[in-house]
């Protein structure tokens, strides 16, 4: 049984329906943005893992080098 006037009942259920959608609108925003959010993590995490292993040729060459000149040093 309803307290309300009908005009005011019929205004409140269309508050609902608002309310409703808008939260079926940031539901679907959260899940479209987490999907990006995993995209731009995982081309990062790629991206990282790729410098690294540039950054570790590049200083196991260079540690080769040292360890060559620490050598030529040492004989002297």
């Amino acid at each position: 049984m309803s307290y309300f006037a009908p005009e005011k009942q019929a205004e409140l259920n269309r508050q609902q329906i608002l309310k409703d959608m808008e939260e079926i609108n940031l539901q679907n925003e959260a899940t479209r943005g987490r999907n990006i959010m995993s995209k731009i993590l995982a081309s990062l995490g790629v991206w990282m893992v790729v410098r690294g292993e540039k950054l570790r040729q590049k200083n196991s060459l260079s540690q080769v080098q040292y360890s060559n000149l620490n050598k030529r040093v040492i004989q002297r």
